[in-house]
């Protein structure tokens, strides 16, 4: 069964991105397959792993404004090592309410 963890604080600075990716790096060495979901403006999982977040098609902020999304996760999802993937936020999330 899948397990869901999530790192969450209204303070900026205090290593929410630098805690998760590190985190699901150790959870993927291990062979758990894990997927990253960011939920933060900046896009800095993406940068984490060297990727520019406005480079990216489909995001978070895709997922969660269209009414069709459902079928298209897959298309938001982006393996970046083995056992590891994410979904993408970038600053199209300032706009979410």
């Amino acid at each position: 069964m899948a397990k869901v963890v999530a790192f969450s604080s209204n303070k900026g600075g205090v290593l929410k991105t630098s805690l998760s990716v590190n985190v699901a790096g150790v959870l993927a060495a291990h062979d758990k397959h894990t997927l990253i979901i960011d939920m933060d403006n900046q896009g800095n999982v993406a940068t984490s792993f060297g990727k520019d977040p406005d480079d990216i098609d489909f995001t978070i902020y895709d997922l969660l404004t269209d009414v069709n999304s459902l079928k298209r996760v897959d298309d938001a999802i982006y393996n970046v090592a083995p056992n590891l993937d994410m979904i993408v936020a970038n600053d199209d999330m300032a706009y979410f309410e």
